[in-house]
């Protein structure tokens, strides 16, 4: 990470830069200094469909999960919703500007923040009532808190309050993450193993007989095809 960065991007952005960078670098081999530049738009295009890929494998399983709370049946719309905030948040922030340290996306933490809010709405029975289109209400009080929050964020870039970022400790936002991750793994193993309910409804015997090994398997070779990719250098 470049020096005095404050949030260095995750493992995967990195990696996903790189098989763009071999993109470019493949579609200029074998081309002159002025043949590059008077086809910008073939870089662009191997640069942008890299991007793309990235952005599209991040905010499918993303969407899906901050709309969990709701059921399987809000799954596509979750998925949905993500791409396209996903797009919209893109073009928002190629008219503000960047520079090297910052990036725009979906983020896990968000999700599981915006999926907590929602779990905990869905707690009381007048948020789950529906309205005319068929929706919970909590959706549209999440959508409100999201909105609020952007508004703020807007404010604290206006106050300059992103100095601040410098007086927390990197233990922190490294506990913070590796939290996220626990959770997300914890949450994950019935789906795993295939159970249809948490690990906490059954005993070891009904454990043992509950288990897919299908659903096992296509688990462990997911996990395996990410190591490989790990090792061949596209996320590493």
């Amino acid at each position: 990470p470049v020096r005095g960065e404050a949030n260095p991007p995750p493992a995967y952005h990195r990696g996903f830069a790189r098989a763009g960078s071999r993109l470019n670098r493949r579609s200029t081999q074998g081309t002159t200094l002025e043949g590059a530049t008077k086809r910008p738009w073939l870089s662009e295009l191997t640069g942008g469909l890299a991007g793309a890929l990235a952005a599209f494998s991040i905010a499918v399983p993303l969407g899906a999960l901050a709309f969990a709370p709701l059921g399987v049946a809000f799954a596509g719309l979750g998925v949905a919703t993500a791409l396209v905030g996903s797009t919209i948040g893109s073009v928002v922030a190629g008219f503000a500007g960047s520079n090297a340290l910052l990036r725009s996306g979906p983020m896990t933490a968000l999700c599981l923040i915006v999926s907590g809010v929602m779990a905990t709405l869905l707690v009381m029975p007048e948020m789950r009532a529906t309205n005319s289109a068929g929706l919970p209400h909590a959706l549209a009080l999440v959508f409100a808190c999201i909105l609020l929050a952007g508004l703020l964020q807007i404010l604290f870039g206006l106050l300059r309050l992103g100095h601040a970022i410098k007086y927390v400790p990197r233990p922190v936002l490294s506990g913070f993450r590796l939290g996220l991750a626990a959770i997300i793994v914890l949450s994950q193993i019935p789906h795993l193993l295939g159970l249809a309910h948490p690990l906490a409804h059954y005993d070891r015997a009904a454990l043992a007989s509950a288990v897919l090994p299908w659903s096992l398997a296509v688990g462990v070779l997911s996990f395996g095809s990410i190591l490989i990719a790990r090792r061949a250098g596209f996320a590493a």
